[in-house]
């Protein structure tokens, strides 16, 4: 029996990483040095500036802002190529971490929230609907990803999620209404909640019955990671994976050359000291994360 392994999903199959047996050495820790904060300052700035260029280009920018910070050119290419491969790690790591959390949760709902001028402005609309949502979150149990982004045409701002909503907690009535999906493209029938009709204006909730729809959910939110400065919202009680004993018996494969990584078997069983949680499912997982 592996104890305390961490078991993610990858969207069809289950993977466990197994904890080491010899703990990880902490890294040494040194004094920020001024000089390197101000480039890293600069770089942050520039890279933002640049954002949706094509590489080449940005790459080109980033280096003319920094040329005044090294004595050589070929330093400041050096600089702008190591920070510019972070920011690309950086980056499939959100993309990574996301499709692990959309994996792992149930999910039923794609909403959409946008303000009226005679009800918010701006900054009070996403002031509001955090505190609303974190409301649903503790008190009914909500989960969600979601997203802040900007129309096209009129950048106003609203926010995209996807969400996990129990069965008798939405609040107040759902009415029916046929409009355009700017997550689909299309003219389609979405449901408009009244409670958030009167907070906030303009919503439109689509139900995810299949897999092939919250994947699709999944990445309209995906590509959101690296095209704008908004990061992803998550709320609290959506992990990216669980902890739990794995049987040597379920391990498939090894998916590394330290077999550490495994493919489990798709009808694999969660153990805690020595209990028996049952075969990988919702419920299931619950339990593993209450434990």
């Amino acid at each position: 029996m592996y104890k305390n392994a961490k078991v993610y999903s990858d969207g069809r199959h289950y993977v466990a990483i197994l904890q080491k047996k010899n703990s990880r050495q902490m890294r040494p820790q040194f004094p920020p040095c001024p000089e390197a904060e101000q480039r890293k300052e600069l770089f942050e700035k520039a890279f933002q500036e640049n954002k949706g260029k094509h590489r080449k280009e940005k790459f080109k920018n980033i280096e003319k802002t920094l040329s005044g910070e090294f004595e050589t050119q070929a330093e400041t290419e050096r600089y702008v190529r190591e920070n510019m491969a972070r920011k690309e790690r950086n980056e499939l790591l959100r993309k990574t971490r996301l499709a692990r959390k959309v994996n792992l949760n149930p999910w039923n709902w794609f909403c959409t929230f946008t303000y009226s001028d005679e009800k918010h402005t701006e900054e009070s609309f996403r002031k509001k609907l955090c505190q609303t949502l974190r409301h649903f979150s503790h008190r009914r149990g909500w989960r969600y990803i979601g997203v802040w982004e900007r129309s096209p045409e009129k950048k106003r701002l609203h926010f995209h999620g996807i969400f996990y909503i129990p069965d008798g907690t939405m609040p107040e009535n759902m009415t029916e209404k046929e409009d355009y999906s700017t997550k689909a493209h299309r003219m389609q029938k979405t449901l408009q909640n009244s409670y958030f009709s009167e907070r906030f204006g303009r919503n439109d909730c689509q139900r995810l019955g299949t897999k092939k729809e919250i994947e699709l959910s999944k990445n309209y939110l995906m590509k959101y990671i690296g095209k704008s400065g908004e990061r992803l919202v998550y709320s609290r009680n959506v992990p990216t994976y669980i902890r739990t004993d794995i049987s040597e018996d379920d391990l498939a494969l090894p998916m590394d050359a330290e077999n550490q990584k495994y493919l489990l078997f798709d009808d694999f069983h969660c153990y805690k000291d020595g209990e028996d949680l049952g075969k990988i499912c919702n419920e299931t997982i619950e339990r593993c994360k209450r434990n």
